[in-house]
Order: structure tokens, then sequence, then C-alpha cells
């Protein structure tokens, strides 16, 4: 196990040391398929089939506390077993997205494909759901130093946006059947993506087919008992790499298209209940006193839930989201607001929040919600980025992968930590997305 004091690097990107690592580096990732498609606009990115560049990585290994580390992996199952019962508690779903559907057109739209399938008899339609989760954690440091004593505090629980963690054991033979993506066009992160299809057919021999929503459209039919077809096979999963944005869906159609994969018989990965459970609102929600004990009897696995909370308030028209926006506009270098999004790019931060804030309506402030802005430490270390190399203080975010496999009558075949990310980004950079642009993938050197 590494000590705080023996962490350190070579930092001069213009070492010829450092330039050599450098090198090696990016040649390890393209031979070995740590790969994206090159940044272009949509012309020059459909007609650079064959062409591939690095993804951004960071050199050395960044570190991070081992307790940490552990903590993260070990509440990841109580983590997808809790919003597997939020996706499963209509009541709840209605009585907390009430406000935020009036207020966000994104939500209102998947929360009616949501009541047409829970109004739809069960023998009608899929009761399993599967789920591919990752819940990101910062660690909280006020002073910007690393500490193995700091704590992890939860950024957010994903159940769309999420890079692949792994199958594991298949628990249904699908035999022909196979297993549907849906993808954004002209998707850069194709390789990631890839590295599903090929394992899904050596190891499984299950053939997957990617689609997106304007293919789906075309191509995907039900019969007559409403098994999704696509070119005579059956779809047994559909797997979403597509649908967590409202730029995701460019007219009716595409609403359409969702609606018709989420009424078929094939599993959802995720479906729409779990998409729901998967909002900002319902972040904020869990974090007030008693709503983890709605889910969960188990008073030890709720504090251990809690213990990785940072502080969440609503911004509603409730005297506690009233007194949320009043702080935020008080003192906004506190403060990250977050809307009811995935995928990253989409949160305000600091300073820039009270010029959002005053350019909306409470009905526009009552679709986002309000956290305490997380400090977390900052170390060197070295990034990579087309080839050229950077320096200087970087942050850390770790993702905790979860797989979940269950019915509606409560079996669960699948709850598993199945791996991690870390991903690492320049101090001044609010964001950490891979593909957007923001961050750089690292692995943890636990101390």
């Amino acid at each position: 196990m590494a000590s705080l004091n023996t962490v350190t690097y070579p930092s001069d990107p213009a070492d010829p040391r450092v330039r050599t690592l450098g090198e090696l580096a990016v040649d390890y990732a393209l031979s070995h398929g740590l790969v994206m498609k090159p940044a272009a606009d949509g012309a020059q990115l459909s007609n650079a089939a064959g062409l591939a560049v690095h993804a951004p990585l960071a050199l050395f290994p960044s570190p991070f506390p081992r307790a940490g580390f552990e903590r993260a992996l070990t509440i990841q199952p109580h983590l997808n077993r809790l919003f597997d019962r939020i996706a499963a508690d209509d009541e709840f779903l209605e009585t907390y997205l009430s406000s935020l559907i009036k207020a966000d057109e994104f939500t209102r739209r998947l929360y009616d494909l949501y009541r047409v399938d829970r109004e739809t008899p069960r023998n009608q339609r899929q009761t399993a759901v599967m789920g591919f989760h990752r819940s990101d954690y910062l660690l909280h440091a006020p002073d910007g130093q690393l500490s193995t004593a700091q704590t992890i505090q939860q950024v957010e629980f994903n159940t769309v946006s999420v890079s692949f963690a792994s199958l594991g054991q298949v628990t249904t033979d699908f035999h022909r059947a196979i297993v549907l993506m849906v993808v954004q066009p002209n998707e850069r992160n194709i390789y990631d993506q890839r590295f599903v299809e090929y394992e899904l057919q050596t190891k499984h021999n299950i053939n997957l087919v990617r689609l997106t929503v304007a293919e789906v459209t075309q191509k995907v039919k039900l019969d007559s008992a409403n098994h999704a077809m696509v070119n005579g096979q059956e779809v047994a999963v559909i797997y979403y790499r597509w649908g967590y944005s409202p730029d995701d869906y460019n007219c009716e159609e595409d609403w359409t298209a969702r609606g018709l994969l989420e009424r078929s018989w094939a599993i959802k990965c995720p479906n729409i209940a779990y998409q729901l459970a998967g909002t900002k609102k319902v972040q904020e929600v869990l974090s007030r006193p008693g709503a983890l004990e709605r889910f969960i009897d188990e008073p030890a696995v709720c504090q251990q839930l809690r213990d990785c909370f940072t502080g969440l308030y609503p911004m509603d028209s409730s005297p506690a989201g009233r007194q949320a926006v009043a702080q935020a506009l008080e003192s906004p270098e506190n403060f990250v607001m977050k809307p009811q999004r995935e995928g990253g790019g989409n949160n305000i931060y600091g300073t820039d929040i009270p010029g959002v804030l005053r350019h909306m309506n409470e009905s526009e402030q009552e679709a986002h919600i309000l956290m305490d802005l997380i400090r977390p430490p900052k170390v060197h270390n070295l990034l990579i980025r087309n080839g050229e190399l950077h320096h200087g203080p970087v942050i850390s975010e770790l993702g905790i992968f979860g797989a979940w496999l269950s019915d509606e009558d409560g079996t669960v075949h699948i709850n598993e930590t199945r791996g991690h990310l870390l991903r690492t980004k320049v101090e001044s950079s609010n964001e950490g997305g891979i593909a957007a642009g923001f961050g750089v993938i690292d692995s943890p050197l636990l101390i």
C-alpha cells in the first residue's frame, strides 16, 4: 500500500523520460483498444470509418484512499437494491415527481411512458428488469490536501449514462435471440461499445445489433405477442446508450420509437422506471430523514449509504426550496445547481448560479436541485490528450459499477459490484466527462 509521502511523479512534460513514457502510453492505448472516434463535425465523423484516436488518459495512477475505495465497493449492492425498489414504488415516484413533471418537459415525457407501462396488464408486459448502474463519488477535502482519512461523498447515481460493466453470468438462455443496443448517431465512444458486442458474441454466442433511434423506427416491429423483431429475429434485451438527454429526441417519431421499445417484451436496460428513479430529484429526496428507511429496513445499511451523501436541497416552492434558492444567491461558491439530466456538462457551478437563477421563474427553478459543492483534494499528475502531455493539479472522481437483474415478484437473479472507473480532470474543470472532453481515464493508486 502506498503512503502519501511516497506518491511523487515526474512533472515536466519536456523531460525526455516523461516524453518516452507518454509515447509508450499512446502506443499501449492504440494497441489495446483504448480508443475513440476522432472529434469532428457530423459530416466528417460519418466518413471517418477506420479512424481512431487514443482515449484521454492519465500517465500515472492517481492516489486514492483505500478505505474510501473499499467502502464504495461494499455499498454498491445496497444501492442496486435501493434503486430497484424505488423504480417499483409507484406511489413514491408519483409523489416526488409530480411537481417536477410540471416544470421539466423531458421528465414529463418519460413519466408519460412510465404510466403507459404501469397501466398495461402484468401478463402483457415484461416484468424482468435489468440495470447497469454507476455510482460516482468525490473525496471531500476543504483544505485541498489528500489524506487517507477522507471520506467519499456521492456525486450522483447513473442509471442510463453508464459505461459498460460486465454482463457476468447470463441466467437466461437466449439462443437465437439478439441484444439491441440503441445508440446515438455519430457516436465517438463506439469502440467501448464494440467491446460489449464482441464479448457477447465470443463468450455467449449472442449477436448484438446497433441501431439509432431513427433506425429503430424503420427496422423494429412488434409482433402479436409484443416481441420486438429485427429482420425476423427476436430482441431479448434492449440496452440503451441513448435516450438520457432531451437532445436525443429530435422529433415526435423518436418518442414513438421509445414507447414502442418500452411496450415490447424485451428486457430493457434500463426501463423507464429506472430512468425516473435516477433523476436528481430522487437523489435529493433520498437525503431527507427517513427516506431510505422506506426501502431498506436495515438501519446499519441506511447509515452506510447516508454517510456517503452530501448536502442536497430542493429548489421548489416549499419553504425548504425557497431557503435553498436564497442560500444559492447569497453564497453561490458553496453550491452546485443540478438539472434532471445524465451525461455530463449540464450542471451550474458557483458564481454562475445567481445569473442563471435570476433569469428563471419559480417553475423553472423547480426543475433543479441544489447540492453542496464537494471540494476534492488536489494531486499532481500528467494527462495525455491527443498525444500531448499536460501537467498540473488534478482531481479524481470514482465510479463504481453495479449489475442488477430481477423480476417484479421480488426474485433477484443478479446483484453485484462489477468494477470501477476513475476519471481525472484538471482542477480548474467543473465537469469530468471523458467523451465530452473534460476528463481522462485513470486508475487508482490505493493509499
